[in-house]
């Protein structure tokens, strides 16, 4: 490697070197100069010399190393960042340096709450320095299977002062990425056994660097499945592979010390930094400089660790003992007197070998300064920490909490909209809508990365979805499960710029033990834009217009599937022989209870029970029962003013369809004053229809009139 220049290293200059030559000739052998010429000679000398020492180093980029973390849950991160000697970077320096903060943004959550992660996400860099190249290739991996990670490379031109593309490598290897993508494929048939009947397929060129040599070398994925893609007999594999002057090697992410694999770059081409790197150690199982964080375990935890496998019949010290999450805010949780104060909740997570097994515990712990006290544990399993505050939403937090409550620490869980109202939205939320949108891309941009703002990927295609903000806006009921509606502000990266997106509101199903499972609706916010999406959650035609059944958190209306709240109830049913089947294989049925009724349409072979509900849907309802009430509250007693003021200026008086729900309607002996709700005013689509009698409700009906 040619030795970096420094201000205190000067290179003479080819001028100068020849006026050296020519004095040092004037003195050789057998000259004897005249004495003026030598004064000149020797002025002239002088002179260079002054100019050449005058002459200062201009300033230079160079390689630094920005950051470097390990701890003993297995998180390496390695990110560098090119500065100068003095003055600012240049443009080009500068674009690479942005490329590499959003790299780090990355890893920004593991380094600032390691262990509230699941654990060995790895950022590891192959720095390769030449006289004219900075390249850097990183391995990216995480604790997920299905491949073998991936890589992120770039490379900065110090001689143009600019980052070189994928083109440029192209050509100067004098290959195409067809070319490089068929050679992969090829590569891994030649090595697949025959147990399965497998095919490498989908190559893609993730990066490249550029060897001393003026050469390149390309790093590529390559999906190994099945042959025939209607088969499922084989899990697939992404591999990793690196190709240089056409030679594939396949990357072996479980590589030992001694594998010639362990490493994305050859040992000797690679660049030493200021600290060492993870391939200066790793692959070796050797340690950082100043050892792995998160290691050091405090006495009390120590001691109490032993304990309890002792009282599980235990006596070997544990496998390892680890810091597995802190919660230093305890904001909004309800203390039982003389609990108050202290600094943080702490959880240890404890390994140990049993005969046959490994097990482990979580040990739960408050912390007030250096003094621990011991709650309670748990068993382990792999739950989602939720790293903003203990009380907030998580599997993890539930668990956590629940020990703090049955040793009396806390007197009651928090609320969970309040956890919500006043908090991001948790990462269990975040994934939940992340995977949604992703399954909504068109084919024009399937496979594009949808992504929050504060996490950007590494590079933006087209296509790419970014959600630029979520506001929480209502808690509500589901049946077995909570609703949570956040408010979603999105953008589409389109033409090379980004376009807002209309916002929209969304309906995520919160599990009883926190977790976030599906969303379960999406529509345009509305100031009933909550109910709208129940009434999607429920195949509502429309969500104001249903029934809800005190103490049951189930809806029922027109379009819906199932009239779960009345299952506890006997009923009876009545073929509706004179209408028309809605399709074939179902017929239409009157459903009657004690002061219910309902009519659908239900399947004449599947329908079983109430509980089938994929077998029949409602299209009208009818109740004078007291414990039934419609989304806004009103029920069977509502004075006529409590229904104006619910429905306001979108009820009438006017008579509603001569012939609407005749089956239904003439069930009741109903009063001839009513008014209606309809979102439209000409009354087409879902319909409450209120009669009274002395001024209170009577009976309330829902239809649903289409054309």
């Amino acid at each position: 490697m040619i030795p970096p220049k420094t201000p205190f290293s000067t290179r003479m200059s080819g001028s100068a070197r020849e006026t050296e030559r020519r004095v040092r000739a004037l003195f050789g052998d057998h000259r004897r100069p005249a004495l003026a010429l030598m004064l000149a000679a020797a002025g002239l000398i002088a002179l260079c010399g002054a100019l050449v020492s005058c002459q200062s180093t201009p300033p230079s980029v160079g390689l630094t190393m920005d950051t470097q973390y390990y701890d003993a849950l297995g998180n390496y991160v390695e990110i560098p960042a090119f500065t100068m000697s003095s003055g600012d970077l240049p443009d080009g320096a500068q674009a690479a340096n942005d490329a590499l903060a959003v790299l780090k943004s990355q890893y920004q959550a593991v380094m600032d709450t390691p262990y509230n992660q699941v654990g060995d996400n790895h950022c590891v860099l192959y720095p390769t320095i030449t006289e004219r190249y900075d390249s850097l290739v990183f391995y990216l991996d995480s604790s997920s299977s299905g491949n073998d990670g991936d890589v992120y490379t770039l490379t900065y031109d110090r001689q143009e002062d600019r980052l070189v593309d994928l083109s440029d490598a192209l050509a100067l290897a004098g290959t195409t990425e067809p070319e490089l993508c068929r050679g992969a494929e090829a590569f891994l048939d030649s090595t697949l056994d025959g147990e399965y009947a497998l095919a490498a397929r989908d190559a893609t060129v993730t990066g490249f660097r550029l060897r001393e040599d003026g050469g390149a070398d390309f790093y590529l994925t390559c999906l190994v499945d099945d042959a025939d893609p209607s088969q499922d007999a084989f899990d697939g594999w992404q591999h990793l592979l690196a190709c240089s002057d056409g030679t594939y090697t396949h990357y072996n992410c479980h590589a030992g010390s001694t594998d010639p694999n362990a490493l994305l770059v050859p040992a000797e081409e690679l660049t030493a930094l200021d600290d060492p790197l993870w391939y200066q150690w790793g692959p070796a199982d050797g340690e950082p400089e100043g050892g792995f964080a998160l290691t050091h375990i405090p006495e009390e935890v120590e001691a109490q660790a032993q304990a309890y496998l002792e009282e599980q019949g235990y006596y070997a010290p544990p496998d390892q003992t680890l810091l597995y999450a802190a919660f230093p805010d305890l904001s909004g949780l309800s203390w039982a007197e003389g609990w108050d104060g202290y600094d943080a909740v702490e959880t240890y997570r404890v390994l140990y070998t049993l005969p046959d097994t490994t097990a482990a515990a979580h040990l739960v712990f408050l912390r007030k300064g250096e003094d621990y006290t011991y709650l309670g544990a748990f068993s382990d399993n792999e739950y989602l920490v939720e790293p903003t505050r203990l009380a907030s939403v998580g599997p993890y937090n539930a668990r956590v909490r629940a020990v703090l409550l049955e040793a009396g620490v806390l007197t009651d869980l928090p609320d969970t909209a309040a956890m919500l109202q006043d908090a991001p939205m948790p990462q269990s939320a975040r994934s939940v809508l992340l995977t949604f949108y992703y399954d909504q891309q068109g084919a024009s941009n399937w496979g594009a990365p949808v992504f929050f703002a504060d996490t950007p990927p590494l590079s933006v295609p087209e296509g790419s979805l970014r959600i630029d903000r979520t506001e929480f806006v209502e808690f509500c009921f589901l049946y077995e499960a909570q609703g949570v509606s956040y408010l979603v502000e999105k953008s589409r990266y389109e033409n090379g710029a980004w376009t807002s997106l209309e916002p929209t509101q969304v309906l995520l199903r919160l599990q009883m033990d926190e977790s976030f499972s599906t969303v379960s609706a999406e529509g345009a916010p509305s100031e009933n834009s909550s109910n709208a999406l129940l009434g999607q959650a429920y195949q509502l035609v429309d969500g104001e217009v249903a029934f809800w059944r005190l103490g049951y958190p189930i809806p029922a209306g027109p379009g819906a599937s199932g009239i779960r709240f009345m299952i506890d109830l006997p009923y009876g049913r009545i073929p509706l022989e004179d209408r028309t089947p809605s399709s074939e294989g179902y017929a239409w049925y009157r459903l009657e209870w004690s002061d219910f009724v309902a009519v659908c349409s239900m399947s004449e072979t599947d329908f079983h029970s109430l509980d089938d509900v994929d077998t029949y849907s409602i299209e009208s309802l009818s109740t004078t029962r007291a414990d039934i009430v419609t989304t806004r509250g009103i029920g069977i007693g509502s004075t006529r003013a409590e229904v104006e003021a619910a429905y306001g200026d979108q009820l009438y008086d006017t008579p509603y369809w001569d012939d609407a729900g005749d089956d239904i309607t003439n069930i009741y002996d109903k009063t001839d004053e009513y008014l209606w709700y309809c979102r439209r005013s000409d009354g087409w689509g879902a319909a409450i229809l209120f009669y009274f009698t002395d001024d209170a409700v009577s009976c309330i009906t829902l239809l649903n009139h289409n054309a």
